[in-house]
């Protein structure tokens, strides 16, 4: 296969794969991985071989060779020992070995079931049923089988009847019909034992691989003998019929109890299913008996001690007097008198449930302390603990679009400011006109836990440079939190609306003032936190923000007594009468080469971008290439202690960018390798009190 033919499959499974999962998302990854290693081109395998790795080797984790030959399964074996020599997939080798010795394993529990050595059958309570599917792509149409357990619930109704399908993914008119002539036909068998059943009921079927599709008449008997199993339950029966363990069914049934017939292609699939699996009796139609024995006649020679038992039936009759299928446990007295007791109890405990809802209900309903909030399309709906709605704020949402959901922290936040146990809403309200007056435009508002106006504020500020007159006005974002003198303050961020500059001051939230300097940044603040990177119990600050003047990310470190004056940055973008900051670390991070040839000045932060890791004593930031709306990161870590980077490489960029290497438009190396991790890492400059150097240069 070619780049091109490559790339079309890549990006075809990127929007399929989500669709899919357990085994069927293993068989297209491994048809794809088999293509990709035998397309005899080490650049294309290098680039493509990390697309879809992790998750990969996430459902390999719970991968089974049962339902099918073991030939499928050794050749994926061999498939992870090819993977084990592609460079790119060097830091997965301890995974990858992981991997082989699990399924090695699998693999030989496997043959040993097939060698007739079931051992102990796994108790299962639930009915069995052999499960036919297939996934079909542009390219491919992949077949498998599974024996799958289906759980069902039955309960009275006042209505009408229900049948209620988990998942119910679409319309399965054949599968309704065959449900509603099942549970039919076990009421019709229990009148033996209750002439009057409640008139309606809700069924609840479940199945438990819920990426299957389930259709047709097939599920008939299963369903019949849960139905029989749960009603003989719900109105507590003498007897209780019971599924016999480790056998599974399939065939319909008919209004009169017969079996129907499956057709000779579908029965040798499930015969094979079976077969590949630990059970020990599959019940099949009696039509179909003739291929089910032909089929398994076929599997014997392979595997002549492996013992699988067919057993065709007529009708439902057939299959409830087989001792050898069924059993029918009579209950006794005493169980039977202390079901019915339990049910009585179950009516006290409802009425003590009922007064706690009550009282639940009553809290509900006059709590009126804000606690949480839910983001909608326009507004801040404002929640208290119970969940109840209490007030709302409008609030276009084009910020979290934009930025994710973190970003919301950086315009509003629930807090006490008072330390009384009623909370306060923060909130900036530049996208609010409710909130806004001839004197302040834009700034933070502070509302009381009615939604009532406590205080606003604004930032306000002129200043030249050498490139323009800066006026007002200024937008507010809210970065973290700290204590003053005991008293609740906001570290916030005012970034000039028309133009570059922006601030961080320390707000008091109690009286509403300043209680800080300023310190200047020449491009807007993503993030701002308060940490104690030098373990010395004094607070300092990590500051990420954009350097116009430089056109870079910039990541700088100082101590929270040295808020105040302005960052290193061209003359042209200098304040005038700022003196410089007081900076213990600056660091600027390069322009990729694919930033470039896509025309962006610089790469993108977003709001609320910083991730800390003190375990590791590292700080993390992604720098969002061709915008933040595009696909494409590099992930930079700065390890503190060490003062020491590495880099880290987004899937997503390296597909995009790797395709530009490919045809030449970009040069070698490719992405997601090490010489180039190191290239942007060797681009990595830090400040040395005079000049930008390269990092190497001021060690």
């Amino acid at each position: 296969m070619n780049f091109l033919e490559i790339e079309k499959l890549r990006s075809e499974l990127s929007s399929f794969l989500p669709q899919i999962n357990g085994l069927p998302k293993v068989l297209v990854l491994f048809s794809f991985y088999e293509k990709l290693l035998h397309c005899n081109d080490a650049n294309l395998i290098d680039a493509f071989a990390v697309e879809f790795i992790d998750e990969y080797l996430a459902k390999l984790d719970f991968y089974s060779p049962f339902y099918s030959e073991p030939t499928r399964t050794e050749q994926l074996l061999k498939q992870l020992s090819e993977m084990k020599l592609i460079p790119v997939l060097e830091n997965k080798q301890s995974r990858l070995e992981d991997l082989i010795s699990s399924i090695n394993k699998k693999l030989n529990n496997f043959l040993a079931v097939l060698e007739g050595n079931i051992g102990q059958p796994e108790k299962r309570e639930k009915l069995l049923f052999p499960l036919l599917g297939k996934v079909v792509t542009s390219s491919e149409t992949y077949t498998y089988a599974s024996i799958e357990p289906v759980t069902i619930k039955v309960t009275t109704a006042k209505h009408k009847d229900s049948f209620v399908f988990i998942p119910s993914h679409q319309k399965k008119e054949q599968l309704e019909e065959q449900t509603k002539i099942s549970f039919q036909l076990a009421l019709r068998y229990l009148k033996d034992y209750k002439h009057k059943f409640h008139k309606y009921h809700e069924v609840l079927i479940y199945f438990e691989n819920l990426s299957a599709d389930y259709e047709g008449y097939s599920l008939g008997i299963a369903l019949t003998i849960g139905f029989i199993e749960q009603l003989s339950l719900l109105y507590n029966l003498p007897y209780l019929t019971i599924v016999k363990n480790n056998i599974a069914s399939t065939g319909g049934l008919d209004q009169n109890g017969n079996v129907s017939a499956l057709g000779e292609e579908i029965i040798k699939q499930k015969v094979e299913a079976a077969f590949y699996s630990d059970l020990e009796t599959l019940i099949i139609p009696e039509a179909d008996e003739l291929a089910a024995k032909e089929k398994l006649n076929e599997l014997n020679e392979k595997y002549p001690k492996r013992g699988l038992r067919l057993t065709a039936v007529e009708n439902l009759a057939d299959i409830l007097n087989r001792r050898n299928l069924m059993e029918i446990k009579k209950q006794s007295p005493v169980v039977r008198t202390a079901k019915n007791i339990k049910k009585n109890w179950v009516a006290v405990s409802l009425s003590l449930i009922i007064f706690l809802i009550i009282g639940f209900f009553w809290i509900r309903e006059f709590d009126d302390n804000p606690y949480t909030f839910e983001q909608t399309v326009n507004e801040i709906i404002i929640k208290n603990k119970t969940n109840r709605n209490l007030w709302n704020i409008s609030y276009p949402d084009e910020l979290i679009k934009l930025q994710g959901n973190e970003a919301i922290e950086s315009v509003f936040r629930i807090l006490d400011v008072n330390n009384n146990g009623i909370n306060e809403v923060l909130f900036e309200f530049s996208r609010n006109g409710k909130y806004s007056d001839e004197s302040i435009s834009q700034g933070l508002v502070l509302l009381n836990n009615k939604g009532e106006i406590l205080w606003r504020c604004t930032f306000r500020k002129n200043l030249t440079s050498n490139r323009e007159f800066l006026t007002p006005p200024y937008g507010i974002n809210i970065y973290d939190t700290l204590r003053i003198n005991n008293e609740l303050s906001i570290l916030c961020g005012s970034s000039n609306s028309n133009s570059y500059p922006s601030a961080a001051y320390i707000l008091n939230l109690k009286s509403n003032k300043v209680v800080s300097d300023t310190l200047w940044n020449p491009g807007h603040i993503s993030d701002v936190r308060v940490v104690d990177l030098n373990n010395d119990k004094k607070k300092e600050l990590i500051v990420l923000a954009y350097n116009n003047g430089l056109q870079k990310i910039s990541l700088y470190h100082l101590d929270i007594d040295e808020l105040k004056g302005q960052v290193p940055t061209t003359d042209e973008y200098r304040l005038h009468n700022i003196r410089d900051a007081k900076i213990l670390n600056y660091f600027l991070f390069p322009n990729s080469d694919y930033n470039q040839y896509l025309g962006y000045r610089t790469t993108s932060t977003r709001m609320r971008g910083l991730f800390f890791d003190y375990e590791s004593k590292m700080v993390r930031f992604v720098s969002s290439e061709a915008g933040l709306q595009k696909q494409g990161h590099i992930i930079y870590n700065w390890y503190y202690e060490k003062n020491d980077f590495d880099v880290a490489i987004g899937s997503d960029l390296r597909v995009f960018r790797d395709s530009l290497v490919a045809h030449g438009k970009l040069p070698l190396p490719y992405t997601d390798t090490k010489e180039y991790r190191e290239l942007l890492r060797s681009q990595i400059q830090t400040w040395d009190g005079k000049k930008f150097v390269k990092r190497e240069e001021s060690e």
